[in-house]
């Protein structure tokens, strides 16, 4: 979390998050869309009035649904500002969605390459855990499972099965 708020606080520092609020990214399509693709007829502007404004709307919104770090550097610089008292209940449950999937994202990436690496270590140097390194790999040797089992006494039983050596019946 630490690693994520660092790399936003850079972000924000060079100016590559939060430069004109939420809707950037729609800002920055609508800017290539008129210098690329000039609306000479108005199809743009009657598209909006027979849609009641809700075509650019929707674009809008999808965009910044998207645009998710513009979003939490946005948020977060207007928590940093106002205090969190200052967030609507909607804008506070976006910001710790948006928080909350960057963060699952990045620490589950982290957390298995720090505990594969810890396996790694402990089997080639240490000779340690083969039944947990073993055990994920398509290895036929050193396979098993557990078991769990709650009796009418209320008593946990626990069966494992494991295989040693497989040997190849072909």
């Amino acid at each position: 979390m630490l690693l994520m708020e660092l790399g936003l606080e850079t972000c924000i520092r060079h100016k590559l998050l939060a430069t004109s609020g939420y809707h950037s990214l729609y800002q920055w399509y609508r800017s290539v869309e008129s210098g690329h693709f000039p609306d000479i007829s108005g199809l743009r502007a009657r598209m909006e009035q027979w849609t009641f404004g809700l075509y650019p709307a929707c674009i809008k919104y999808l965009m910044s649904t998207f645009d998710v770090p513009e979003v939490m550097v946005v948020t977060r610089s207007n928590i940093c500002k106002n205090g969190i008292q200052a967030l609507s209940r909607g804008g506070a449950v976006i910001y710790y969605a948006s928080v909350f999937l960057y963060f699952w994202v990045f620490s589950t990436l982290v957390v298995s390459l720090v505990f594969e690496s810890y396996l790694y270590i402990c089997i080639n140097w240490f000779h340690l855990h083969f039944d947990e390194a073993f055990s994920s790999l398509r290895i036929a040797n050193y396979k098993s499972f557990t078991l769990f089992h709650i009796n009418r006494d209320s008593d946990l039983e626990v069966f494992t099965l494991a295989a040693g050596k497989v040997r190849n019946l072909e």
